[in-house]
């Protein structure tokens, strides 16, 4: 059996999530796991760490703007599909500057469901070795998965130079790309910490390997710079012994 898409829906009416709910029954591989009329609820259900393939949204909505909530949600997990639901086809323009999947003029009806549902399918059908990738857990060298312009690419961990957070983003940097990742900063220390990579920064994650020379700096801090790229990345106190542990200072 086809693994189930998980799905979060969001309408500020009940009456709307209810009709939407059932029409959705009516799709075997489709599992609403949370429906709300609150956004601050369903974020915090994402941001959770539950699974979610799929967030049915409401532009206008009293508490929080629905395209300001799909940014929200992409900060912390770039590979949702967001389908914006909305009364006016002059929000349309709007939906798209996120990067929707897609979107639903209400009243949404089965035709228009049925629509979307097969092209999800076909969609999830092409992502599934990458999502594989992801969730895997590597016995030799770890992979990364980074989103950008609305793709996703596949990484070893000895290919990339650092992480870093940016705001609610958590980015990866290559030589000559930068990729917003999943997961926190925590998340990837533990992951990639026995892969010669090391936590300089409460900010910053860095791979030795690509380490080219380091300066002492004041208040017993470093500055690490690299072999491919021109900015340099700190080493704060909290991180300084550990640092002249690891190269035997």
């Amino acid at each position: 059996m086809s693994q189930k898409i998980r799905t979060v829906l969001i309408d500020d009416e009940e009456l709307v999530l209810d009709n939407l709910s059932y029409l959705l029954e009516e799709f075997p591989r489709i599992e609403t796991v949370f429906k709300t009329t609150n956004p601050a609820e369903a974020l915090d259900y994402i941001e959770a760490g539950n699974k979610v393939e799929v967030v049915f949204l409401d532009i206008c909505m009293p508490e929080k703007n629905g395209i300001e909530l799909a940014e929200d949600i992409f900060a912390y997990n770039p590979g949702i599909k967001i389908v914006f639901l909305t009364a006016y086809d002059s929000y349309v323009m709007d939906s798209f500057r996120v990067n929707t999947f897609d979107y639903i003029l209400k009243p949404v009806t089965y035709k228009r469901l049925s629509r979307m549902v097969e092209k999800l399918e076909r969609l999830l059908v092409q992502e599934e070795p990458i999502g594989a990738v992801a969730n895997q857990e590597e016995q030799g060298e770890p992979k990364i998965v980074g989103f950008k312009d609305n793709q996703f690419y596949i990484f070893d961990a000895k290919d990339a130079c650092y992480i870093m957070v940016d705001g609610r983003d958590l980015l990866l940097i290559t030589e000559n790309e930068t990729y917003r990742i999943k997961h926190n900063m925590n998340y990837w220390e533990e992951r990639l910490k026995h892969h010669d990579w090391f936590r300089c920064h409460r900010g910053y994650l860095v791979n030795l390997k690509c380490v080219k020379a380091f300066t002492p700096m004041f208040n017993s801090t470093y500055s690490i710079k690299l072999k491919n790229r021109a900015e340099e990345i700190p080493v704060s106190r909290s991180y300084v012994n550990e640092f002249k542990k690891i190269l035997s200072l």
